[in-house]
């Protein structure tokens, strides 16, 4: 999923010049298909709960290789007869209507999937999972610069056939399990019995345990998240228009034909990328126990490198300014996502989802900002990039003023890192 988010972006001036569509109509296709996580995903997660985890991932990646499918067919409409705009709008809307739909259920699956009663070390497996989608928006940008020196198109097919491979795999796989658990089923009937009870009886204690964390807890006031959910907003905003504007940037401000900003595109996304993994995993780790010095890098590195992006004359100095703003990224998500958790320490989910809805409306939001930005004001089109590090100085102040400061310790620092990093991607 992170590979095929992180290719479709890097592919985006080639799709511009491809198809009949302007920067702002692409805006609404990106943007609007991932709106829909917002109301999809919960209703995603109640069919996980009443069927199996493995049956729910199935279904949302074969949608996920649908939606994909299609793309790849309003693409191939647009090569073969470029003056055919409503079939290939047509096509667009629809891939992207059924992206909303099944690919917001994909990745809380996936989580479910990794998780099972008897399972002690839950977090390592959700923080692999998600350095898994992390490596993937990775790849994405390399694949396309790879495939960028015959045509950048072509890696979007071959994911085409890599997604059709793994709906296989993952079909034949939930399709052996059912009948592995019916066939155990029948040839032990006892077994299958004491199972049941013993299920039962787990069920039963896990009930009593969710009713008196409930009425331990307290409920969350809404009032006191305005701090925090203003910097999730805020930040996914500012990504978002950045992500989509940079590709259109660099080929309308550098003279760049549409490959060589896919090109060059897709390497800064991919150092970006990786300067976000790296950040994880030794940056944060060595501020862990030192908060004023923390919260320093964080203002300093999301300042400098949003005033670099906005200001800058050349690639290089855009580059920087990325890496510098994409590292202040991965240190304010997991700032801000530690602040909540301490405050409610018993409602862990509920505060992810959240998180994941305000991620996903910033984002969307931004996207289409973006696109708006781009479309009317293509030279000036990054600028708003400096208003980033101001008002992200703000929000900080404002929820340092009402909320005290905690440190990040070793033992909750393992569960943060790389789970946060990975919520501001949003899908």
């Amino acid at each position: 999923m992170g590979t095929l988010q992180s290719a479709l972006l890097a592919c985006l001036p080639l799709l511009i010049a491809s198809t009949p569509m302007t920067t702002s109509l692409w805006s609404w296709l990106i943007g609007g298909g991932l709106l829909g996580f917002v109301f999809c995903g919960p209703i995603w997660g109640k069919l996980t709960d009443r069927y199996t985890p493995a049956r729910t991932l199935t279904w949302t990646f074969a949608g996920l290789t649908t939606s994909h499918l299609l793309l790849l067919a309003a693409v191939t409409i647009a090569i073969i007869k470029p003056t055919a705009f409503w079939p290939i709008l047509g096509g667009l809307i629809l891939s992207r209507l059924v992206y909303s739909l099944f690919a917001s259920g994909l990745f809380g699956a996936a989580q479910a999937s990794v998780i099972t009663p008897y399972l002690n070390n839950t977090r390592s497996h959700l923080a692999r999972l998600n350095a898994a989608n992390q490596a993937g928006r990775l790849l994405g940008p390399l694949l396309v610069a790879l495939c960028a020196w015959y045509h950048a198109l072509l890696s979007l097919y071959l994911l085409g056939v890599i997604c059709i491979l793994v709906s296989w795999s993952l079909l034949y796989r939930t399709h052996y399990l059912y009948r592995t658990n019916e066939r155990s089923r029948m040839n032990s009937p006892c077994q299958a019995k004491d199972l049941a009870l013993e299920t039962d009886s787990e069920q039963q204690l896990s009930g009593n345990t969710n009713k008196q964390h409930n009425v331990n807890n307290e409920r969350i006031d809404w009032r006191k998240m305005l701090p925090e959910l203003s910097m999730a907003l805020c930040l996914t905003f500012f990504l978002g228009t950045i992500q989509f504007v940079l590709g259109p940037y660099l080929q309308h401000q550098y003279g760049l034909s549409p490959e060589e900003a896919t090109q060059q595109l897709s390497l800064m996304l991919a150092m970006s990328a990786l300067s976000m993994v790296v950040t994880a995993l030794v940056l944060i780790p060595k501020l862990q126990d030192h908060a004023k010095s923390y919260l320093i890098m964080m203002l300093l590195t999301v300042c400098v490198g949003s005033i670099l992006l906005g200001s800058s004359d050349s690639i290089a100095i855009l580059l920087t300014g990325l890496i510098l703003a994409c590292v202040g990224v991965a240190l304010i998500t997991p700032y801000y996502g530690q602040q909540l958790r301490d405050r409610w320490p018993l409602r862990q989910g509920l505060i992810g989802g959240i998180l994941t809805s305000a991620h996903t409306i910033g984002y969307g939001v931004g996207t289409l900002a973006g696109g708006l930005l781009f479309q009317y004001f293509p030279d000036y089109a990054l600028r708003i990039s400096m208003l980033l590090g101001p008002t992200i100085l703000v929000l900080t102040l404002w929820q340092c003023s009402k909320n005290s400061i905690s440190p990040l310790p070793e033992a909750r620092q393992k569960q943060y890192t790389i789970a946060n990093v990975n919520d501001c991607d949003l899908n």
